[in-house]
């Protein structure tokens, strides 16, 4: 909330605890460095998702004891969650949070532009003309248009050609 502390359930990284009969959230250590992790091999290492899902199933990564390997939508969750920048949404509004961030500005910059929050929103194949290149291996980025046959809904991907 607008106090800097969050109203629910904290976000994987974190547990919920008491502490003077007020809910707080500390660092979950094991879960954190889970986070910390997705987030490096993400922004610094040449992965897709499903590549990174697997990468940390082979280092021993786990969401939760129970499941082997990390669901693709709570990856996709970890990456877009703010509240890994120490803030705490309340009403649609961030504020700053007064728990321990788990990721700095540049890595979480890095990621969003990564997974194309500040880069596609034209939607044209311009990225095709040999103007950008990955920031990982230095390839061409090239744009692909596909249609969806259910729905007819046309979708634009960008990747590297490596």
């Amino acid at each position: 909330m607008q106090e800097g502390w969050f109203v629910g359930a904290a976000p994987y990284g974190y547990r919920n605890i008491r502490k003077d009969g007020r809910g707080i959230i500390e660092v979950d250590s094991v879960r954190a460095n889970a986070v910390k992790r997705i987030f490096h091999l993400f922004a610094y290492e040449p992965l897709t998702v499903d590549q990174l899902i697997g990468r940390l199933a082979d280092e021993g990564l786990k969401c939760r004891p129970s499941s082997p390997r990390f669901p693709r939508s709570s990856v996709y969750a970890i990456l877009r969650d703010r509240s890994y920048l120490d803030d705490v949404e309340y009403g649609g509004q961030w504020y700053p949070g007064k728990h321990e961030p788990l990721v700095d500005r540049t890595t979480w910059d890095r990621v969003q532009i990564l997974l194309g929050g500040k880069t596609d929103r034209s939607h044209k194949l311009t990225y095709a003309g040999g103007l950008i290149r990955c920031g990982h291996c230095g390839n061409l980025i090239t744009g692909e248009q596909v249609t969806k046959k259910s729905s007819g809904k046309q979708y634009v991907y960008y990747r590297c050609t490596m």
